[in-house]
């Protein structure tokens, strides 16, 4: 009889956690989760709160759920959600989860053949992976040490896909933060003769040399700064060099 009275109360609680998820209810369903001891939570409820957590920016679930269950079970977690939850760790500052999921990425594929799919994928992880980096050391650590990250992650992809400064407003932000100080100055132009890794994306060197311009306090500055990237680097791809400037008013010929 007891056996059946506790099968009865696991099947409600199941029940009322899904159709919490189901409702938008995450607060809800996150505490009836904690009740429950790890094994008696099955697979197909967690895929569902995995699911629904991201669409409704619950970090608190994500986060939960992350360590409790996921890790410790070595749950596979389809790409395009691990996208959607790293997305929403990074805006409500769970900055050391997205690295997490891109290891956790790697680790579930790393025997299988890959697709466009899955490129498309691994970027968008090693791209939140950069900016929650950038956000959570946006004060601490010198622009040389985001860069270098960003290097390790955007620049070693396959393909050499374009690498754009839109897609990194997170850094962008730390440029202008790191720019502001006398010394950072200085080491920023260094970075465009003294690399401290091999770049091998031709994308990579121009879209510091925009974020750099992004935050310049005027024209002859930017002048500057172009002239010093020029005495480098020849043939880059400069789009969003010329965005900036343009989109800062400069007389600027690239």
């Amino acid at each position: 009889m007891l056996t059946i009275t506790k099968r009865l109360v696991t099947t409600d609680v199941r029940s009322r956690t899904l159709l919490s998820s189901l409702n938008g209810k995450m607060s809800d369903a996150l505490a009836l989760l904690r009740q429950q001891q790890q094994p008696s939570v099955d697979v197909e409820r967690l895929h569902t709160m995995l699911a629904r957590a991201p669409a409704l920016a619950h970090a608190d679930t994500i986060a939960y759920m992350w360590y409790q269950h996921v890790m410790p079970r070595r749950l596979p977690v389809e790409g395009r959600l691990l996208c959607e939850m790293a997305g929403v760790a990074l805006y409500q500052d769970r900055l050391f989860l997205p690295a997490q999921f891109l290891q956790h990425y790697q680790a579930m594929n790393r025997d299988r053949r890959t697709s466009p799919e899955d490129e498309l994928i691994e970027y968008e992880l090693r791209r939140i992976k950069v900016e929650a980096f950038a956000r959570g050391t946006m004060h601490s650590t010198a622009l040389r040490e985001k860069w270098k990250v960003f290097l390790q992650e955007m620049d070693t992809l396959p393909g050499q896909p374009p690498l754009r400064l839109r897609d990194f407003p997170q850094m962008t932000k730390a440029m202008g933060i790191a720019l502001a100080q006398q010394d950072e100055q200085a080491a920023a132009l260094a970075l465009f003769g003294r690399q401290p890794l091999v770049i091998k994306n031709e994308w990579s060197l121009p879209l510091l040399l925009a974020g750099v311009l992004w935050h310049v306090p005027g024209p002859a500055q930017a002048r500057r700064v172009l002239a010093e990237f020029r005495q480098s680097y020849r043939g880059l791809p400069l789009l969003d060099a010329e965005l900036v400037i343009k989109r800062r008013g400069f007389e600027i010929n690239t």
